[in-house]
């Protein structure tokens, strides 16, 4: 009788340890996605768009670029915010730009000083060129974390950005500025 009971214990505490609850695996969100088709673009935002109901990206294009907008978000930082993918004539993303509202400025800073902390220095700050942007170079490591395989990176940072020179970086831009009225440019581009 005690062998019973003890092999329906083991049996009941095998079956609770198999049972846990797992957590659910998370979904990476697009990025950098240089050197890749636009159909695998699309691709991964419809994903994304899919699995995270609670973050949208709408999506404007144009033959030669594909803009995504958040226009409402979870996460305060990803909120009104562009993702523009620019394409060469072979459908394949050469540049990608991430256009947000001028308050959002020391994040986007922070947030490239924090990836190179976090991933052994994966980028470099280079300092301010002679148009007083940011520039960060990658390592070789950056296939790994950006998941494109372009070689090295060179990211670029503009702030202060009205009207007549986000035309430099893109024609429409749905985002809206903010209190200061001025947008940022986050570009990343191959650097062979």
């Amino acid at each position: 009788m005690k062998n019973i009971i003890l092999l329906l214990l083991l049996s009941i505490f095998v079956s609770t340890a198999f049972a846990q609850v797992r957590p659910a695996q998370t979904t990476k969100a697009p990025g950098v996605m240089i050197g890749l088709d636009s159909t695998l673009v699309k691709m991964e935002y419809a994903r994304w768009n899919n699995d995270n109901p609670e973050e949208q990206w709408e999506k404007f294009s144009t033959p030669d670029r594909i803009i995504y907008y958040c226009k409402t978000s979870g996460n305060v930082n990803k909120s009104n915010v562009a993702h523009v993918y620019d394409f060469d004539e072979n459908g394949v993303n050469v540049k990608y730009t991430t256009i947000a509202t001028q308050e959002k400025f020391k994040y986007a800073c922070d947030y490239l000083n924090t990836i190179a902390l976090r991933n052994k220095y994966i980028y470099e700050f280079q300092g301010v060129n002679e148009n007083n942007q940011g520039v960060w170079v990658s390592s070789k490591a950056i296939t790994n974390y950006s998941g494109c395989n372009c070689g090295n990176l060179k990211v670029t940072v503009t702030g202060n950005l009205n009207g007549e020179t986000l035309s430099d970086f893109v024609e429409y831009c749905p985002v809206k500025p903010g209190k200061s009225g001025e947008l940022i440019a986050i570009e990343y581009m191959a650097l062979n």
